[in-house]
């Protein structure tokens, strides 16, 4: 009897600890560093100086579109690499392109967005250098990896609605490793991390016009782009929030001599905007000042947009409508949160010869950070999230209602007849004018004279006191 208890007992406890291993297992996996990695070495060369590591457990799956970081590597020459399992064998094009990596944890996550070269595959397994990457010598090195992309493409996901397009799609990787030395030997600690996938977004922009109706030979504005986006979590506030994008100038001429019109584009350049929840975006048109919150839930920012505002010119009162469009209503449909990230300028030069409209092409949109609360809880997490673009026409449309102030008409008519009478008289005294103005010349020399003459008399007094004074 006690023999079987004490089986029983043993088997319990050898029970806990597999559990107990298997929990920590699957929140923490130590591995040792792929070593005498270079940009040469094959990428199965490299995996297999992983004892842990076994080739078998990655087979070909030509249903799974899918890329999966699986390890990475410091080179000698400060170079990172990453090992990407690729289930998918039949199309070359559909490579890792890019990859969302912060040096910084927790607090301090900052994720950037780093191009991705390919060294070298084998078979599922393919390597990539980090572009502009350049590892610390700290002795603790963090890297956390929310997500890696790919090129999208039209075979194999789907296409976005509301005239988006998509250029890079997003996987999940949420890693975070940590590179150190145990017993004089490389060890990276890898643990998994949550992250915000998002689930459904708009790309798009405002244009609000400078208020000038006439616009005779040229008009200026301004273009507010906005990410209109929502969740796989629950956002209760939405603190903070980190964007990714793209921008480049863009020139939209028409040669009326030569009969030719066309696109002209600059190089595009990444972009990064950090939004805290205070922060205020603005345009001064001249006539009103337009404001508004860069972090702003669905409802506030559809009224920001769908708005009126009026001013005056001489004896006309100008109203100016801005409407969100049909399309622009259905993009924002059911979405939670609206990031209002950058804003630019737009203008128009115009001649009888030609006509050039200046603008900046902004796309590739991608959230890269959360904060937020939830349930009385504060969340600071990467995000899974598409590269994606808008429309190059603005969600709303701008009315212009001209109605005249009878107030101001009123008054104006006032002083135009009294200008008009002005001018009348000063037309029918012309002939009399030489001789009114020498009258009043004489009558102003009149006046004087009286005026002064008690002054003069005084003053002759005061010369005659000191003389008489004299002859004493």
């Amino acid at each position: 009897m006690k023999k079987q208890v004490k089986k029983i007992l043993i088997c319990l406890l050898l029970t806990i600890c597999c559990l107990c291993g298997a929990l920590i297992g699957a929140t923490n996996n130590i591995l040792y560093a792929v070593s005498n990695a270079t940009k040469y070495t094959n990428v199965l060369y490299d995996l297999q100086t992983d004892e842990n590591f076994d080739a078998s457990q990655y087979e070909i799956d030509n249903t799974d579109y899918s890329l999966y970081v699986i390890q990475i590597a410091e080179s000698n020459e400060k170079e990172l690499f990453v090992y990407v399992y690729q289930p998918y064998t039949l199309d070359s094009n559909l490579k890792a392109t890019s990859i969302n990596i912060s040096k910084g944890i927790d607090e301090n996550l900052h994720y950037v967005n780093y191009k991705l070269t390919l060294l070298n595959s084998n078979g599922v397994f393919n390597k990539y250098k980090v572009d502009n990457f350049r590892v610390e010598t700290t002795t603790t090195r963090y890297y956390d990896i929310s997500s890696i992309f790919r090129n999208w493409n039209a075979n194999y996901d789907e296409s976005p609605q509301n005239d988006n397009t998509i250029s890079e799609v997003s996987f999940d990787v949420s890693k975070q490793y940590k590179i150190y030395y145990q017993n004089n030997k490389l060890v990276i600690d890898c643990i998994e991390t949550e992250i915000i996938l998002i689930e459904d977004k708009f790309v798009g922009f405002v244009r609000y016009e400078d208020g000038n109706w006439w616009h005779l030979w040229g008009e200026s504005a301004c273009d507010r782009h906005f990410v209109a986006f929502s969740t796989n979590k629950q956002i209760d506030d939405l603190l903070e929030a980190d964007v990714y994008y793209t921008s480049k100038s863009a020139r939209y001429y028409m040669d009326f001599d030569n009969l030719s019109k066309g696109w002209i584009f600059g190089e595009p350049i990444d972009e990064y905007k950090y939004l805290p929840k205070e922060d205020m975006g603005s345009y001064d048109n001249n006539h009103n000042i337009f404001t508004w919150e860069r972090i702003q839930r669905i409802d506030d920012f559809i009224d920001s947009v769908d708005l009126s505002v009026t001013y005056s010119i001489a004896f006309f009162d100008v109203e100016n409508i801005s409407k969100i469009t049909e399309q622009g209503i259905l993009g924002l449909q059911e979405k939670q949160w609206v990031l209002s990230f950058v804003e630019t300028s737009y203008s128009v030069n115009s001649t009888l010869h030609y006509e050039n409209r200046y603008s900046t092409r902004v796309g590739d949109v991608s959230i890269l950070r959360l904060k937020f609360n939830a349930n009385g809880e504060t969340y600071n997490l990467g995000v899974i999230d598409n590269k994606q673009s808008g429309s190059t026409e603005a969600i709303n449309t701008w009315t212009t209602n001209i109605s005249v102030n009878a107030d101001r008409l009123a008054q104006f008519l006032r002083l135009l007849l009294i200008l008009a009478f002005i001018i009348i008289l000063l037309i029918i005294l012309a002939p009399f004018l030489p001789a009114i103005f020498n009258f009043i010349i004489w009558l102003f020399k009149g006046i004087w004279q009286v005026i002064s003459a008690p002054f003069k008399a005084l003053k002759k007094q005061k010369k005659k006191t000191k003389k008489g004074g004299g002859k004493k």
